[in-house]
């Protein structure tokens, strides 16, 4: 597609007559690779058709100096002061795209932000430890490793785990106390319209270990597991400072009786994790389902735990 375009339509014209097609590239947002970035942050925004951009507006602040990918499937800034929350959207010649959700809001949905005037919600055991991103801080003690958060975040550390190590408890998990997960006036919604949300910072290569998330119930997890890149394949897995990480309802599955758990059916209504009234503790924590030991240990920060509307 050329830069610019005369019209929204491709004219053909052959012996017999004349076609029009009308060109369909209306942007669209897929994720952001930092919902709670600090000011001077590079922000990358993904999605398609993101080229050819008119106006872009990240919680509130127009963005006037970005950089779109070639193939328009990313748009990059680098992040001014923001005095408020808001959505994510782009215009383009073709169309608006717009989040459902907002940015810079930590408060939204909020299941745990670790913030002393916020929503703590830490039940103060498990085998995380509690940071500050304050450098002057005495306590919580401040870690160079997690640069970029200026306020309280989780840190989870553990050994190379050896076949089938991990549980909800000790030195593997962060606990929270009950919540309000889903609104109750959206338990009816349909499942993949919402989603659980955090930030995470992991400065080393992990390889090996799941990270569980599941509710009261422990019937159902969502299991994440980015360094698993394809059936049979694994490769150490780090991010380049802090990004958000999105588990659509949908990854919260049952027990296979062969695969094991997470790999069965997912919920078809929140009431099946969260019960009737969509409040829940939740428990993030590290397992290896394997027999062979992990090849790493875990190293890694977590902040602002959250559900969210995305549909």
């Amino acid at each position: 597609m050329p830069a610019q375009t005369p019209t929204d339509q491709v004219t053909i014209t052959a012996r017999s007559g004349t076609v029009n097609f009308k060109i369909v590239a209306t942007p669209t947002i897929v994720s952001v690779s930092n919902e709670n970035a600090i000011t001077g942050d590079s922000v990358y925004i993904y999605g398609t058709y993101l080229k050819n951009i008119e106006t872009l507006s990240f919680a509130g602040a127009d963005i006037t100096s970005f950089a779109s990918s070639d193939d328009g499937s990313s748009v990059g800034f680098v992040l001014p002061a923001l005095t408020q929350s808001g959505p994510v959207s782009i215009t383009t010649k073709f169309g608006t795209a717009a989040t459902v959700y907002n940015v810079n809001d930590i408060a939204t949905g909020a299941l745990s932000n670790w913030e002393w005037s916020g929503v703590f919600n830490w039940q103060w055991w498990g085998g995380a430890n509690l940071y500050s991103g304050d450098p002057n801080s005495g306590w919580p003690p401040y870690s160079p490793d997690f640069a970029g958060n200026s306020s309280l975040y989780m840190v989870l550390k553990t050994n190379v785990l050896s076949g089938g190590e991990g549980n909800t408890f000790s030195s593997y998990a962060i606990l929270l106390n009950a919540a309000q997960w889903v609104p109750a006036g959206h338990l009816s919604d349909p499942v993949g319209n919402w989603a659980f949300k955090f930030e995470t910072n992991i400065p080393g290569g992990w390889n090996g270990g799941t990270i569980d998330i599941q509710s009261s119930s422990g019937t159902y997890v969502a299991r994440w597991e980015p360094w698993q890149i394809s059936a049979t394949g694994t490769a150490a897995y780090s991010t380049k400072g802090w990004t958000t990480v999105t588990i659509p309802f949908t990854m919260f599955k049952a027990k296979d009786a062969t695969l094991g758990e997470g790999k069965g059916a997912s919920i078809a209504t929140f009431a099946d994790l969260l019960g009737p009234s969509g409040n829940s503790a939740c428990t993030m924590y590290i397992h290896n389902y394997n027999t062979a030991s992990t090849p790493t240990g875990f190293y890694g920060a977590f902040d602002n735990l959250r559900v969210v509307q995305i549909k």
